[in-house]
Formats: structure tokens, sequence, C-alpha cells
């Protein structure tokens, strides 16, 4: 395997962290979809903002870490510039889909009614929606170090 450049190191570091943050969120709130329990909008407003305190900690104290190993500030050329457009389009891309899958969802359900399989409150809405966001930024971060180990 190649050696990783500092700059690189940090897009790893902000994959694994927001994957496992998210594990963590989204096993709580799908876990207790599962189960049957509804869903409180202040539940899950106070779990997504416990996850997001500990991720900019986290992700902060990496970028401290790495600031520290390269001695001062990440220095970007081009390519760099070039990566993080084409990710950012493949995030977006995936964003979009997700974004409309969820508003056919909504679509079908005010045209055809509630079934058992449409049924979906705000809070299970909000939920799926913040899901679309994290998979957007999975699929950003991923493909920025797939452009990285193959070329952009």
């Amino acid at each position: 395997m190649k050696n990783i450049s500092a700059y690189e190191s940090t897009i790893w570091s902000s994959l694994i962290v927001t994957v496992a943050a998210s594990l963590f969120f989204f096993g709580k709130v799908f876990g207790a979809l599962a189960a049957g329990t509804p869903l409180e909008l202040p539940t899950i407003m106070r779990l997504g903002a416990a996850v997001v305190v500990i991720l900019v900690a986290v992700e902060l104290a990496f970028k401290v870490a790495v600031s520290a190993w390269c001695k001062g500030e990440l220095q970007t050329d081009e390519r760099d510039r070039l990566i993080a457009a084409k990710s950012a389009r493949n995030g977006y891309y995936v964003l979009i889909v997700l974004q409309f899958v969820l508003i056919g969802h909504l679509g079908i359900h005010s045209m055809f009614g509630g079934g058992p399989w449409l049924t979906m409150d705000a809070p299970t809405l909000l939920t799926f929606m913040i899901f679309a966001l994290v998979l957007a930024e999975i699929a950003h971060f991923s493909s920025r170090i797939v452009y990285y180990r193959v070329g952009a």
C-alpha cells in the first residue's frame, strides 16, 4: 500500500468518525423503529445533538494531531481541489437521489393513503432525511479516498 499524505489521512479519519457516529445514532434510532417504539422528536434531537458534539470534538482532535504531525498548515494543490470537486459532486448525486426517494414516498402516501408500509410520521421522516445526508457525506469521503488511490 502506498504511503498516504497528511491530507488523505484527514479524509480517512473523517470517514471513520462519521461511520462510527452514524452507526451509533442510527443503531439507536432504527432499533427503536424496529422494536415498534414511536420516535419522539425531542429524543432524536437530544441524541443527534450529543452525536454532533462528539463528532466535532473528535474531528477537531484529529485535525490538531495531523496538523502537529505535518508541522503546520496542510498544503493543497490543483489535484486536491479537483478531487474535492469530483467527490462533492458524487456526494450530491447520492443526496439528490435519496431526497427524491423520500419526496416520492410522501407523494405516493398522499395519493394512495396510508398503508402500514407507507406510514411515516415527522420524526421518522426527519430521521430518514438525516440518513440521506450522512450517506451523502460517506459517499463524498469514500469518493475522495478512491480518487486519491486511483488518480483523478
